[in-house]
């Protein structure tokens, strides 16, 4: 095989491989997703959020910085509501909500579950410095999960969402 022939087929592997990385499977066996900077390449959101009448997230005002966020939690379900540390901030961008991926792989999230007492609401502090570094002006949700606890291996769980704008 001549050197042309190896360059040839050396440049087609290249380019099946930057399409096939490109082209990542998702639930629907297509992978949308946008570039944020010429880095990062940003996955459409898969959260259905907000369907749970009996809870709602809101952001405290005046908490939001380019690092972290205050969240109240108001729980009014017939059971009772409890969080967790998980969360996940996405970012608007062309009319859909985009998942900002972590900076580090191996990111892990305490087993704690925070009650929601009989005053109906809890305020959770989110510091992301460590997960997305500080992020720059744009619009931006924050999701988190809530479980509708009931008893031991009884709950349903459920994904809230509340938006935010970094100036």
């Amino acid at each position: 095989m001549n050197f042309k022939n190896r360059i040839v087929i050396v440049l087609t592997l290249i380019t099946i491989s930057c399409v096939s990385i490109g082209c990542g499977g998702s639930k629907n066996g297509i992978k949308k997703t946008i570039p944020m900077d010429e880095k990062i390449f940003l996955d459409e959101s898969i959260y259905s959020v907000n369907t749970f009448k009996g809870a709602s997230l809101s952001v405290v005002e005046d908490s939001v910085t380019n690092k972290s966020i205050s969240v109240k939690v108001i729980y009014a379900g017939k059971n009772t509501g409890l969080l967790g540390s998980w969360f996940s901030i996405e970012i608007y961008k062309y009319g859909k909500w985009y998942i900002l991926p972590y900076i580090k792989d191996n990111l892990s999230f305490d087993s704690i579950a925070y009650p929601i007492d009989e005053s109906g609401f809890r305020i959770m502090d989110y510091n992301w410095n460590y997960m997305y570094h500080t992020l720059p002006s744009g619009q931006y949700r924050i999701i988190t999960k809530i479980l509708d606890f009931v008893e031991a291996g009884n709950f349903n769980e459920y994904y809230l969402a509340a938006e935010f704008n970094i100036e």
